[in-house]
């Protein structure tokens, strides 16, 4: 196989998976809102910006990590 040829299937394979990923990320970003939105606005109010940073970044890694499954597979094609 042309070495270019090889080149431009690996890009577009690491395309397709980042694709993929994003897609993924959305889908988990829309599984924590809701997680995030039953905050009550009495924690809300004592929270800073680096709290909710560090809120959304657990919920985020919670559930990236209960569909990792997911990402392993795209990983593999």
């Amino acid at each position: 196989m042309n070495p270019y040829a090889m080149q431009d299937y690996w890009y577009e394979q690491q395309q397709e998976i980042a694709y993929w990923e994003d897609r993924l990320d959305d889908e988990i970003n829309e599984l924590v809102q809701p997680v995030y939105d039953c905050l009550p606005s009495s924690v809300m109010r004592k929270l800073n910006h680096e709290d909710f940073e560090d809120i959304w970044k657990a919920l985020f890694d919670h559930f990236k990590s209960e569909n990792q499954h997911i990402y392993h597979a795209l990983k593999q094609q």
